[in-house]
Order: C-alpha cells, then structure tokens, then sequence
C-alpha cells in the first residue's frame, strides 16, 4: 500500500509537471505573438521557476528594452496585464493554473532582489526589537515575492493590511511560529 501510495504521489508530481511544462509553452507563444503584433523588438524569451516564488517568469531579451518596459515599468507592467487576461481568456477548466511574470532584460529581478533585501532588513529589525514592523506600501506582485521570501523563517510572520495602495506588510517577530 505504502509502495502504490508513493507511486501514484510520483505520478501525480510528474503530471503536474508535464502540464506546467506544456502551459509554460502556450504562455511564451502568446507572448510571441502580442511582442509581434506590437511590432517589440526582442532576441529572446526563457522561462523558469525561481526557487521561492511559486511563478514562472518569462525573461524577454531586448536591445530596445526602453519601448519595452517603458516609464516605471508601465509598458511591461501593461504587458503582464494584457498576458494574463488572453491566458485567462484561453484557459479551460481543465488547464493548471500557472502564476507568470514577464521581465525584459532583468528589470523585475532587481526590483524583487530589492525587495528580498528590504525584507530582510525589516525582519532583522522585527528579531532585535522583538515585535512588529510596518513596510510600505506595496503592489500584490511585491508583497507576494516579501511574503514567499520570509515563509521560510520559523520566527517571522507575515501578514498583509490595509486596503487598494494602502496595502502593507507587518512583519512580526514571533517566539514560536507554531503556536501562531
């Protein structure tokens, strides 16, 4: 029993895989063609799950990466939308859910390395001082990568407050995560 129990749990794993691996490949061609349509310059698109964050993202390479991700990243924040809603649109019942993000030449990735650093610094200060500490305000992508980030601390908890761009992170310091 304990045998079939671990064979089908692989299997189970495997299919997953399997239909992640085939919706990733629907994703990067439906950023193919809007790239296209738009007339995008690009060389280049990978994807890959980075190890904390449970999302794929898409690493477009560009040598016009401006028109791309444009003033603060509203061209590419407006490319992520726009992505997601065909995804969504095309996607049936059956399909995995597969949570995406689109980077063009490591603009997200210093963003997100910026802010595992300032979730770091915050919970260091929430362990000195034992108790909580308030982050900015933050968009859904941002407080999700500080959460996924500090998930893995047994003496951190995290949690979101406030309401549209109000919306925050207090990070608290806890003896015992357990016991939460």
């Amino acid at each position: 029993m304990f045998v079939e129990n671990m064979a089908l749990r692989h299997l189970a794993k495997f299919h997953a895989d399997v239909l992640k691996k085939c919706m990733s490949e629907t994703i990067k061609k439906i950023i193919e063609d809007v790239l296209r349509s738009g007339n995008f310059p690009y060389e280049e698109i990978t994807f890959h799950s980075p190890e904390i964050e449970d999302i794929v993202w898409y690493q477009i390479r560009s040598s016009d990466s401006h028109s791309l991700i444009g003033k603060n990243g509203e061209t590419l924040s407006a490319l992520n939308h726009l992505v997601k809603k065909i995804v969504d649109k095309n996607k049936s019942e059956t399909d995995a859910t597969t949570d995406f993000f689109i980077d063009v030449n490591d603009f997200q990735k210093k963003k997100v390395d910026n802010i595992k650093t300032v979730a770091h610094m915050m919970a260091e200060r929430a362990r000195f001082f034992k108790s909580s500490v308030q982050v900015d305000p933050m968009s859904p992508f941002e407080r999700k990568i500080m959460h996924a980030f500090l998930a893995k601390l047994p003496d951190i908890k995290t949690q979101s407050e406030g309401i549209g761009p109000n919306r925050h992170i207090i990070i608290s310091f806890v003896e015992n995560k357990d016991q939460i």
